[in-house]
């Protein structure tokens, strides 16, 4: 019988410890790049089980075309997350 792999979802909280890596190490600019996300893998970001891969996919993805929705409101989000820097994210 092959061998199942359990599959999570990510949820907001690890989509906003991705985005507050970006943001507090100013990497916005290594995003299409290998060697950042390997780091952050190695660190343990989006929850410590999640491959660089799989990181970056959901940067590019899913976070970056929706970013606004991280900004500062009722559910959490991002603090310091400004148009300004948001701009940086979108356009690297």
């Amino acid at each position: 019988m092959p061998q199942v792999l359990e599959q999570s979802l990510f949820l907001f909280p690890q989509d906003v410890e991705i985005i507050k890596y970006l943001l507090e190490n100013e990497r916005w600019s290594e995003v299409r790049g290998r060697a950042m996300w390997e780091g952050m893998e190695a660190r343990g970001v989006g929850g410590g089980r999640r491959s660089w891969q799989s990181l970056k996919e959901r940067f590019l993805k899913r976070i970056r075309p929706n970013l606004a929705k991280y900004e500062r409101g009722e559910d959490g989000g991002v603090e310091g997350l400004t148009p300004n820097k948001r701009a940086k994210l979108a356009i690297s």
